[in-house]
């Protein structure tokens, strides 16, 4: 469970560190993460680029509307069949 002065927002299709951003929570990581910026700029240029695609796919403003619609839809669907399920007992 996060410490109280941590906001815990569950974000769908999160960031992966290393992968597709670069994170770090306390100094010590940073300077590590720094590091590896310095030493390895084209492993860099390739996290920058996976890391804006998976922008680009999932945290536009038109991407998490999309999601929210989708799951909006879901929970209607789930619930129609709830409801027509109970009409037939």
């Amino acid at each position: 469970f996060p410490s109280h002065d941590m906001l815990y927002i569950i974000v769908p299709h999160p960031f992966t560190d290393g992968a597709n951003i670069l994170e770090f929570s306390n100094l010590q990581e940073f300077d590590e993460k720094l590091e590896f910026i310095l030493k390895s700029p084209h492993d860099v240029i390739n996290i920058v680029n996976r890391g804006r695609e998976h922008f680009m796919a999932f945290h536009t403003s038109h991407a998490r509307v999309a999601y929210l619609l989708q799951k909006i839809e879901g929970q209607l669907i789930n619930q129609s069949f709830v409801d027509t399920r109970n009409l037939n007992d």
